[in-house]
């Protein structure tokens, strides 16, 4: 992982989504089929996220569930440094919205509150912020992609140095998405780029949204004249744990967490 020579965090790199693995042959008797293990590693964490969208139907309870769940998925790869938890950024007077996960550093850092799954948290102690939405859309009743984007926005407004994830289990169709999103970025002002989700992904229309190459800063940021791609992804939970571990700096992780590009991006924007 590049190292980020302004402020000494590492940088997040580009990571289009993950090809699907292929079955190691030949392994020598000593030889540990580590895509494999990934892969069953990823498949497993699908199937539990899937099996709540089958199962629940309740919009609010399903909404909840969802989240608490992913935060579940989350904290099975995190290292007992890190932590996973609900709640709010804040530096007086200014504070965020409530952000779904927020994952943050329990050893060095110390919460402003804590109270069970409920933080709050300066600015630089969060390293990831995610918004969960079991049904990603942008319709004019409980539409979330608009609740979604603005949590985000609030976050990076109070600290530009964390990450914002969005994790849909299922909504619109990545062509839509991009028009809801677009109408997000320039209506009834423009939202600078900086404070846009550094990445989005919807699980059951297999979509990633990902920083466009090259259009970063050095530390791996989004800049005012960055901008983004949608890839189709058929391994949405193995992209998205791949750069959610990648953004708290687990570079160590890099060798076992490949993600290789499956095809061209279908639009920039």
């Amino acid at each position: 992982m590049a190292e980020d020579t302004t402020n000494g965090e590492p940088a997040l790199e580009p990571v289009p989504p993950a090809a699907p693995a292929v079955e190691p042959v030949g392994l020598e008797e000593d030889e540990v089929p580590f895509d494999a293990y990934w892969r069953l590693r990823m498949e497993g964490a699908t199937s539990r996220l899937k099996a709540v969208q089958e199962i629940i139907t309740h919009k609010y309870t399903r909404g909840t569930f969802a989240e608490s769940l992913l935060r579940e998925v989350i904290a099975e790869f995190l290292p007992q440094r890190y932590a996973a938890a609900t709640g709010f950024i804040m530096d007086r007077p200014r504070r965020s919205n409530q952000i779904d996960i927020l994952v943050y550093d329990q050893l060095t850092e110390s919460p402003v509150f804590r109270d069970g799954g409920f933080v709050v948290l300066t600015p630089g102690t969060a390293k990831l912020a995610i918004e969960v939405k079991s049904n990603l859309t942008g319709a004019e009743k409980d539409g979330d992609i608009q609740f979604a984007l603005d949590n985000i926005r609030s976050a990076k407004r109070v600290d530009p140095r964390v990450y914002g994830f969005v994790f849909g289990f299922s909504g619109n169709e990545s062509d839509t998405f991009v028009k809801h999103v677009k109408k997000w970025g320039t209506a009834p002002a423009p939202v600078i780029r900086t404070l846009w989700p550094d990445r989005a992904f919807n699980l059951a229309k297999g979509f990633t949204m990902s920083p466009t190459t090259g259009t970063l800063s050095d530390g791996g940021r989004l800049q005012t004249e960055s901008t983004h791609d949608i890839y189709p992804d058929d391994a949405v939970v193995r992209t998205f744990l791949t750069t959610a571990l990648q953004a708290i700096g687990l570079a160590n992780l890099r060798s076992v967490l490949t993600a290789e590009p499956i095809a061209e991006p279908t639009q920039t924007f």
